[in-house]
């Protein structure tokens, strides 16, 4: 099943401490595909975590190239352990959140020849946490250019950056290039998302470049739609946060519909669940929800 291929990356992206050795590995549907996927890590406590391993077990079969770039330190053992299913790992210094290794790991892989399909991803996200053998197939036969698994009306309407499918047509365009090679380091997340999860999206439509996702949430929610979703949320044995929640949803313009849809991307067959919401709940939500149908995800990682 594995094919042991070994190469030196060299390149710009790769100053500093970093693992150069890679394994290739034939997934059981890259000869249809040639996807290419480069995923985004990062965990503050280190190493490797159980649902990292689940989540790049699960992308394998379905890409011809598996590349992790991380800003977080391995062990001997760690990279071990990570190249028993990716092509190759990299780790660099801990500086531009996941734009930064996105960058790194296009850099590395250039010029992507043979591949029909680069696919930015990260673990921003939990899962999947139900059969989903389908769904990458689901975003590459979406005729646009650039998809994703979901959109988002907050600041505009964007594709959410923790999954990006590039068309060949796409990243091999020249506003691909000049946007990657113009990724800097950001003074803050929401900096981050404003110049270049949403700029991303305005600079690929400029060009003349068509993008869609796989999940449309409504540009507007109706006031009852959204006292629904506060029902669903509200507890008698959290007043506090139930009151809290009730006030977000009345004030947001616009719904994240990773945080507040949640129920409804699982139904359309995005089993993923965004891992600020069940780490840090910004939005007061009713996270035991989760918890009752997922109960591993009360430790996550």
């Amino acid at each position: 099943m594995f094919e042991p291929v070994y190469r030196q990356l060299t390149g710009s992206c790769l100053k500093g401490k970093r693992h150069k050795l890679g394994m290739a590995h034939k997934g059981r549907d890259s000869e249809l595909t040639r996807r290419c996927l480069i995923f985004a890590h990062f965990n503050p406590q280190g190493g490797v975590a159980a649902d990292l391993m689940d989540t790049l077990a699960w992308y394998r079969p379905h890409v011809a190239r598996l590349v992790l770039v991380s800003t977080s330190p391995f062990s001997s053992r760690d990279r071990e352990t990570l190249l028993t299913v990716c092509d190759d790992v990299i780790e660099r210094d801990n500086t531009g959140y996941d734009f930064g290794s996105w960058k790194a790991g296009i850099e590395s892989e250039m010029p992507l020849d043979g591949f029909d399909e680069l696919v930015l991803a990260n673990d921003s996200v939990v899962g999947p946490l139900a059969p989903a053998d389908g769904l990458l197939d689901r975003v590459s036969a979406l005729q646009q250019d650039v998809c994703g698994l979901v959109a988002n009306w907050e600041r505009g309407w964007h594709i959410q950056s923790w999954y990006v499918s590039y068309k060949c047509r796409a990243f091999q365009s020249e506003v691909f290039a000049r946007f990657w090679a113009s990724i800097e380091p950001c003074d803050s997340k929401q900096d981050l998302i404003e110049r270049y999860e949403v700029g991303l999206t305005a600079a690929m439509r400029e060009a003349g470049l068509t993008l869609g996702a796989l999940y449309q949430p409504p540009r507007h929610v109706s006031f009852p739609r959204r006292l629904a979703i506060w029902a669903r949320n509200a507890s008698l044995r959290e007043p506090d946060r139930s009151r809290e929640n009730l006030r977000i949803l009345w004030h947001l313009r616009t719904l994240n519909p990773t945080h507040f849809l949640w129920r409804d991307l699982l139904r359309s067959g995005i089993p993923f669940i965004k891992r600020e919401l069940i780490n840090s709940n910004p939005h007061s939500l009713n996270v035991q929800r989760i918890f009752s149908r997922y109960p591993r995800l009360r430790s996550p990682s």
